[in-house]
Parts: structure tokens; sequence; C-alpha cells
């Protein structure tokens, strides 16, 4: 008779395993890898159909079941016939015959669809599996565990204001640094009036490393353009071959 494990099982499963170091002799395994069926196949009632299979084909036979968090499933049997075990196979490929995990193209069995293990032979190799299983299972846990961070939405903050305006006065405003042509129609075409020099704000707010919406607070952000157009006028003065040849308009 096989004794079924679902909860707890990734631990129960290595424990079982490293007791069975020294009294391996005659135990087979069989690792289902049901983890790589389609999502439609990995749910309880399929586990279900699944583990009542093994259990009526295995019913004379000695050993456990295991249904792994990830839908894998291990089989341990003592002392059973070749035949057997390939009737269990079968009949649980026929139940996924249309996965590809079971079947690839023109019926070929998939061997991915199990692996067998002598225990006293593969002991070590099975023991990794379980330990690998069980790592996976204890990170999934931790990650779902940690505390929700906060979302940070960009509002402009005071915290905030105090690191974009420290930010703001070392930020090298050349890459967000923006002129265009303000043109006058003529009879014979365009003529420019004066170049408007301005800041891409979109372009900054990318730039800074305190995210924020610079675009959130009207009033704080007058104060921001306030240390922007220095910025400005600085960049412009170093610049002032390029953009003082001309009229220019500071927006």
């Amino acid at each position: 008779m096989l004794t079924t494990y679902t909860k707890n099982t990734e631990t129960r499963l290595i424990d079982l395993i490293a007791k069975m170091r020294d009294s391996a002799s005659g135990y087979y395994v069989v690792h289902f890898n049901f983890s790589h069926l389609q999502d439609h196949y990995k749910n309880e009632y399929q586990l279900k159909i699944s583990v009542n299979i093994i259990n009526d084909i295995l019913r004379e036979a000695e050993g456990y079941v295991f249904v792994t968090s990830d839908f894998d499933i291990f089989v341990f049997c003592k002392n059973i016939l070749p035949n057997v075990i390939k009737k269990m196979i079968f009949q649980l490929r026929y139940l996924y015959m249309d996965d590809q995990l079971a079947y690839q193209g023109e019926g070929r069995e998939n061997p991915d669809f199990c692996n067998i293990y002598e225990l006293k032979l593969r002991w070590s190799e099975l023991f990794n599996i379980a330990k690998d299983k069980l790592e996976k299972l204890e990170k999934l846990i931790e990650k779902e565990n940690q505390p929700i961070m906060p979302v940070d939405d960009g509002i402009l903050t005071p915290t905030k204001l105090a690191n974009v305006e420290q930010e703001l006065g070392k930020t090298n405003i050349a890459g967000v640094f923006r002129s265009q042509p303000v043109c006058a129609a003529k009879h014979d075409g365009f003529k420019t009036i004066f170049s408007e020099a301005y800041i891409n704000i979109g372009a900054l707010s990318n730039q800074l490393k305190t995210r924020v919406d610079l675009l959130s607070n009207r009033t704080l952000f007058r104060y921001l353009t306030q240390i922007l157009d220095r910025k400005m006028l600085e960049f412009i003065a170093k610049n002032s071959r390029k953009y003082l040849q001309s009229a220019l308009s500071i927006i």
C-alpha cells in the first residue's frame, strides 16, 4: 500500500530520501515532471486523477507518493516488477496525451515525461533533486512574505524637493536644453525672428536620480524654475557663440 503526501511535501521528500540512504535496496523512484505540463493541466483535479491512477496500479506495492508544490510527482515503490512501472507510466502518459510533455510529433514518446531511478545506485542524484525543490520553495515563500513596499508615485514631497534642489544644482543641462526658431511668414517664405530656449522637463525628470513628477505641484515647480533659469543663463553664457548670435527668448 502506498502512502500519499500532498502537504509539506518538499520537506518530507528530502527527509525520507535522507533516512533511506542506508536502506534504499529494492526501491525504485519514478519522478513525473508534471511541473512542465501546460498550465491548464496543472490543477488539483488533474493531480487527483494522476494520484488515483498511481494508487490503483500500485495497490499491492509498498512505497510512497509525493506531490510537490510545483505539481511534480515522486513515486517510491519497493520490489516492483518493471512491467508494472511501465504500465503506470503508460497510463499517465495517455492521460496527458495532448500535451507535448507526453508525446512529441508523430506520437513519439517524450523522454522528459518522467525519470526512473534505482534508489540504491542513484541516491545522491535524487537527493540533490529534492534539495533543489526545497530550496526553490523556500525562496518562493520568502519572496511572497516580503513586505509590500509603498508605491513611489513620483509626487513632489518636501523631502523630495530638497533632494531635487540639490540634484539640480549639480546637473549638467546640456542634454535637456532645447532651442527652437520663432518664424514670421513672408511672401517669399519664412524668416526667423528670434529663438526660444527652454529645458525639456520630461527629459530632465528622467535624468534625476530622485523619481519625481516635476509638474505635479505648480507652486513648487515655479520655485524650481528659479534654479533652472539660473542654470540656463549659465549654460547660454558658456555657449554664447552658438546661442547669442541672434535674439533669444527664455521660456
